[in-house]
């Protein structure tokens, strides 16, 4: 049941990526709503490490790594928002400040694969997995697209 709420969120994160992309103008506005999408997973997220912890789908050690990735990958996540809300202007000094914590962002995400890839055996449990970091990867790849674009 998680597994599929998890699939519609990346599917629903998907969806909005390539509809808002074409639709905003500002290029930090548009990384901002890309990173409350980040937002948005990472809060399922921790629901669902939650509930794999409970199930004994994984263990006290591997929810442990798992939580603290998704806690830093929150903490940068909620950086640029704040960062980006900040600034004025979209121009490329403004990018380029973004894109630092960007690249925290990113660190904390391969953090995560890393804990996760360690040994989720349960089937069911590694797929919510793997929708959770698919969904975070497209969350990602729409904050430096849209950083990247002129």
């Amino acid at each position: 049941m998680r597994r599929n709420h998890l699939i519609t969120l990346f599917l629903v994160c998907a969806a909005l990526l390539f509809t808002q992309a074409a639709c905003d103008k500002n290029k930090i506005h548009e990384a901002r709503k890309a990173a409350f999408r980040i937002q948005i997973v990472t809060d399922a997220a921790i629901d669902s490490t939650a509930a794999l912890f409970e199930q004994k789908v994984i263990t006290p050690a591997q929810t442990k790594a798992i939580a603290q990735a998704l806690l830093k990958v929150n903490h940068a996540n909620r950086i640029l928002i704040d960062r980006a809300a900040e600034m004025k202007e979209d121009n490329r000094a403004n990018r380029a400040v973004l894109f630092q914590t960007v690249r925290q962002i990113s660190d904390a995400i391969k953090e995560l694969k890393a804990a996760g890839i360690l040994g989720i055996k349960n089937p069911d449990g590694s797929a919510e997995f793997d929708a959770t970091v698919a969904a975070l990867d497209t969350a990602l790849a729409a904050i430096e697209v849209a950083l990247s674009g002129g």
